[in-house]
């Protein structure tokens, strides 16, 4: 298991990326949490198998179709626990 903070920037917020978010966590089995913080940044903390938090990743940087992307930080964290994933 591995357990990132992701924060990402650009056009993330008012396009869906939460929901987005939680949906590709869910197929994956991640657990965590994503929130909005400031006015164009997501925060997401995750943990999960290497692989799958990689896909995770992946799927993040493109978004959902209305978003723009322009940055994305990853940064391991120490291990935490949650039952599953949630939109804050």
């Amino acid at each position: 298991m591995i357990y990132l903070e992701i924060k990402i920037s650009g056009r993330v917020q008012g396009v869906g990326f939460r929901y987005f978010a939680k949906r590709q966590a869910d197929k994956l089995n991640l657990k965590g949490f994503c929130k909005n913080e400031g006015d164009e940044l997501v925060v997401i903390v995750s943990s999960g198998e290497k692989e799958n938090q990689k896909k995770f990743l992946e799927k993040l940087q493109r978004g959902p179709l209305f978003a723009r992307v322009s940055k994305l930080e990853v940064k391991e964290i120490p291990e935490f626990q949650a039952e599953d994933f949630k939109i804050l």
